[in-house]
């Protein structure tokens, strides 16, 4: 409540083209345009979801179009965390698009192909997640989603991205578990790929939950931990109806 009582304030002084080229000078990006980001999820956290929503429209209306939409990296850290606060509320194809708007085109345009970011791998998991919770997994791009997503390496992010992404409210692994928990549960999802699905979801769910959890020496990632639980405990009740021999051991399931 405190962090949301000082990033109110911080709203209420913050003048988006006066202070945010000044404040991208010194520190990269925009740093108080991201606080403001940030509480969105805060918000949330507290239950006070139309105030968490508020904040998304001020940064989508009023503070993105306003930024250097050159810096793609700033851009990308403004939308992290609102993108779930919308998803979370039957907004996630509009979260999309503002996503494919000022992150995957202004990406493109600023970079070749070659181009790179630590925050690239996570471009099109993003938006397959959000295109698959915006359609309820009606998308006619399912069959290249689940064909990605049994791929053993592929949405598996390292400790430094997954926690700098906690960080911003959301690790870079629960992405991937989520993307495997709603194409193991659509029903045109075959028994095999599902399987693996779930074997896969569960092991990235069961390590963004020792990312995030409390520790004896720390809190832990308090609104992280809140977005993979409930991924979590619906991929394990999952994993445990599987018989014994086709429980993975590390993503290597065994049939």
């Amino acid at each position: 409540e405190m962090a949301v009582n000082i990033t109110r304030q911080l709203q209420e002084k913050y003048l988006v083209a006066e202070h945010s080229h000044l404040v991208s000078h010194a520190y990269g990006s925009d740093r108080s345009g991201q606080c403001i980001a940030q509480s969105a999820l805060w918000l949330v956290q507290l239950g006070e979801v139309e105030e968490a929503l508020q904040v998304c429209d001020h940064v989508l209306e009023d503070l993105l179009p306003k930024m250097d939409l050159q810096n793609v990296g700033n851009s990308f850290l403004m939308l992290y965390p609102i993108i779930w606060a919308m998803k979370d509320s039957g907004r996630a194809l509009e979260a999309r698009e503002a996503f494919k708007k000022y992150v995957l085109n202004a990406f493109t345009e600023r970079l070749d192909e070659n181009g790179d970011t630590c925050d690239r791998p996570l471009h099109y998991p993003i938006m397959y997640l959000l295109e698959m919770q915006g359609t309820g997994c009606e998308s006619q791009m399912l069959p290249h989603y689940i064909e990605w997503a049994v791929v053993e390496k592929n949405g598996l992010f390292g400790t430094e991205l997954n926690f700098t992404m906690g960080s911003g409210g959301r690790t870079a692994n629960t992405i991937t578990a989520e993307i495997c928990l709603l194409l193991a549960k659509h029903p045109s999802t075959g028994q095999l790929e599902k399987v693996i699905l779930i074997c896969k979801g569960y092991e990235v769910a069961l390590d963004a939950i020792h990312l995030t959890e409390e520790k004896n020496d720390s809190r832990g990632m308090i609104v992280a931990y809140s977005q993979i639980k409930p991924i979590y405990d619906e991929l394990k009740e999952m994993y445990s109806t599987l018989p014994p021999e086709r429980r993975s051991r590390r993503l290597s399931c065994r049939f």
